[in-house]
C-alpha cells in the first residue's frame, strides 16, 4: 500500500449486532495506530512506506438462535449459517491423524487417515471446518490452479478462494494440528504466516517456507508464489522470532522483529 492515511469501514453484516472493536499496531514499530470515529469505522490510520497494519478488528454479537442451546449444535456452522453460507465440520480422532482436503470440480474432498474420502459439494458446504482433536495431528491444504489465499500459523491455519462464496470459491479452516501445512498448487497463490506468542524460527529456501514454534508445532507453505511472514511486537514480551533464509522460488516478505541468521 501507498504511504498515507486510512481508513477502515466495515459493512455490518445481517443478524449480527455490532460490539466493540479493536484499534489494530502497525508493523516493525508495533505502535498502536488509528481511532474508532464510529460504531463500524476506524480512522485516522497512518503508515508510512514498509509498514503493515494488523488486527485490526470489528467486534459482533450474534442474534440469538434457538438452536444454539442444543448440545448437539456446532456453534461455527451456526455463525456460518447466519452469513448465509453452509458450513461443515470434519472431526479428527483421539489419536495422530492426517488430514488432508482439497478442491476437486465443484466438490472439496476430505481424507482422513486411511479412510475412504469424503466428497462434499459446494453446494452444500462452502467453509470446511477441520478439528484434528488429540493426537499429534497433520492437517495439509491442497490448492488448485486457482489464487489461493492461506493463514497460517504454528497449530491453526486457513486458506480460501476467492473473496466471496460464489462459483467455486471456498473456505478451509484447522484448528488443534500440531502440523498444518498449505500447497499452493497453482495459480498467483499468497500465504501469510505469522509467530506465536512464544519465540519461533522460520526457515525459507527454495519452495518451501516452514515457520515452526518452539513446542515443535509448525506451520508451513509450499508452493506459493508469494509468501509473507509477521513477527508481532508485542509490548513487554520476550520471545525472539529468528529467519533462516535461503534463495527462493517465491518472493519472501518478512515484517516485524525478525532476526535474520
Amino acid at each position: 500500500m501507498e504511504e498515507g492515511v486510512y481508513r477502515i469501514v466495515e459493512t455490518q453484516p445481517p443478524l449480527f449486532i455490532s460490539s466493540a472493536s479493536s484499534v489494530g499496531t502497525v508493523l516493525p514499530s508495533g505502535d498502536e495506530r488509528g481511532v474508532e470515529t464510529d460504531v463500524d469505522q476506524i480512522s485516522e490510520i497512518r503508515l508510512a512506506l514498509g509498514d503493515h497494519g494488523i488486527d485490526y478488528n470489528f467486534g459482533e454479537v450474534v442474534v440469538p438462535d434457538k438452536r444454539m442451546f442444543l448440545a448437539r449444535t456446532d456453534m461455527r456452522e451456526i455463525l456460518a449459517s447466519q452469513r448465509g453460507v453452509a458450513a461443515r465440520t470434519i472431526n479428527g480422532t483421539s489419536g495422530d491423524d492426517t488430514i488432508v482436503v482439497e478442491p476437486v470440480g465443484d466438490a472439496l474432498r476430505v481424507t482422513v487417515n486411511n479412510q475412504a474420502p469424503q466428497q462434499i459439494p459446494l453446494t452444500t458446504a462452502r467453509i470446511l471446518y477441520l478439528n484434528a482433536r488429540g493426537g499429534q495431528d497433520t492437517v495439509e491444504f491442497r490448492g488448485a490452479a486457482g489464487d489461493e489465499v492461506a493463514n497460517l500459523s504454528p497449530g491453526t491455519g486457513a486458506m480460501r478462494l476467492g473473496e466471496d462464496y460464489q462459483g467455486l470459491n471456498y473456505a478451509v479452516m484447522a484448528v488443534a494440528a500440531e502440523h498444518v501445512m498449505a500447497n499452493g498448487g497453482g495459480g498467483d497463490d499468497l500465504a501469510v504466516l505469522r509467530d506465536s506468542p512464544a519465540s519461533d524460527e522460520l526457515v525459507a529456501a527454495g519452495n518451501t517456507a516452514t515457520l515452526t514454534s518452539v513446542d515443535n508445532r509448525l506451520a508451513q507453505a509450499l508452493a506459493f508464489e508469494r509468501v509473507r511472514a509477521l513477527s508481532e511486537v508485542r509490548p513487554g514480551a520476550t520471545d525472539q522470532d529468528t529467519a533462516n533464509v535461503d534463495a527462493t522460488d517465491y518472493v519472501l516478505e518478512t515484517v516485524g522483529k525478525w532476526q535474520l541468521i
